[in-house]
């Protein structure tokens, strides 16, 4: 294992790798990875928010991170609130939602050959229409396809179908936005489900090409089907707890919130939630059975600000059955993985009722907040984080397959 940073003189609020090849590179006989990721950022001097998309650049043989290799800085208008990446075909898709209720896309493209890696990435300019003829923009804007004012209050999340190529935005007033990629450039109606004004969502996600899961702001989970309009098709139980961890939710009330959403990409009927006070939930989504929920100890007892299912589980004889392992990062500075409590599903009693256990394993430990990660998607050895002391942090692990 090794764990190394980069201090990059910006605050840092989210990171994602990729989804593109590494180059290599040698230096007085030393060779180099570099993969490349996509990062929001506010700089303080400046005084604007950023995308950033640059290299990791790593010794081969160590795995340590040595520098970050900026390839491009994009002003982005207001604070990203989420980002997400996506790969169709040759394009690479970096989008975010927006703190003035918009989303942004940066578009990449790679070379159609089957060697293509990072030092092949090109960058495809906007046709929004924003610049006059001749005006050169300014901080790169000319990369990013901006639609703003989807939703009248911050877009809360972000989320990209590539089987359907439309993003999907959710908002706290209750406003609901999917929209179409190849109308970004127009500013159309892309409404799904109008603000209410009262209660809204923290987070949406996909779960396949026409149906999508929504946290809300007051709690607990709901699915929707596209082709059914902007009404739920299911929620979770309320005697579920609005976290997911039902007694702690009637003694704390609604103090307690979720906070992040993921959606297994192999297993749409599964979901995460994280919440306040390091709550981890494990959710089917057909509302068959309660979630397990994990309860954050002093280890880990931050709030839950990003959690992703692991790109690697472990073969065993029943699949089906198997929880598959989760990663989050919290407020208090940790990445954690959690598993099943020496069990099997079926032997904590998910799937037939019960609320089941669920156990931790602290990876990586930071003396401030760790804002963001993402593990890269072959087979998970390496973690990338922005943390609140303006850095990002590569964490490399051994991975059993």
């Amino acid at each position: 294992m090794s764990l190394s940073r980069s201090f990059l003189a910006t605050y840092v609020q989210r990171c994602q790798w990729l989804p593109c090849p590494p180059s290599t590179l040698s230096q007085d006989d030393v060779e180099f990875i570099d993969s490349p990721i996509v990062a929001t950022s506010w700089n303080e001097e400046t005084r604007q928010h950023l995308v950033v998309i640059g290299d990791v650049r790593r010794q081969a043989d160590t795995n340590e991170m040595t520098e970050f290799v900026t390839k491009l800085l994009i002003k982005h208008p207001g604070s990203a609130t989420d980002l997400q990446v996506a790969r169709i075909d040759d394009n690479l898709l970096a989008a975010t939602s927006t703190s003035n209720g918009g989303i942004c896309v940066v578009t990449m493209q790679l070379p159609p050959v089957a060697a293509a890696t990072t030092a092949d990435l090109q960058f495809v300019e906007a046709d929004d229409g924003d610049e006059p003829a001749g005006t050169a923009p300014e901080g790169n804007t000319q990369y990013l396809h901006h639609l703003p004012h989807l939703h009248k209050v911050s877009a809360a999340s972000i989320d990209v179908n590539t089987t359907i190529q439309a993003v999907l935005s959710v908002a706290g007033d209750g406003s609901i936005s999917i929209t179409p990629l190849d109308a970004l450039a127009q500013l159309g109606d892309s409404n799904f489900k109008a603000a209410t004004g009262w209660s809204g969502y923290s987070q949406g996600r996909w779960v396949d090409s026409r149906s999508f899961a929504t946290t809300g702001v007051l709690g607990g989970l709901q699915v929707w089907d596209t082709r059914r309009g902007p009404t739920p098709v299911s929620s979770s139980p309320t005697q579920w707890g609005h976290t997911g961890c039902a007694q702690l939710d009637r003694q704390l009330g609604p103090a307690r919130q979720l906070l992040c959403l993921d959606v297994h990409p192999s297993r749409p009927n599964l979901a995460a939630t994280g919440a306040s006070g390091g709550t981890i939930a494990l959710w089917d989504l057909r509302f068959q059975s309660a979630p397990l929920a994990l309860t954050g100890d002093s280890a880990a007892a931050g709030d839950v600000w990003e959690l992703k299912f692991g790109p690697c589980e472990p073969l065993m004889s029943s699949s089906v059955a198997a929880l598959p392992p989760l990663l989050y990062c919290t407020s208090d500075g940790t990445i954690c993985q959690t598993g099943a409590a020496g069990h099997s599903s079926q032997a904590n009693g998910w799937g037939s009722g019960g609320t089941g256990a669920l156990s931790s394993e602290v990876l990586v430990t930071e003396s401030c907040s760790i804002n963001s990660f993402d593990v890269e998607p072959s087979v998970g050895q390496d973690i990338i984080a922005a943390t609140d002391y303006e850095c990002i942090l590569l964490f490399h692990r051994h991975v059993e397959l």
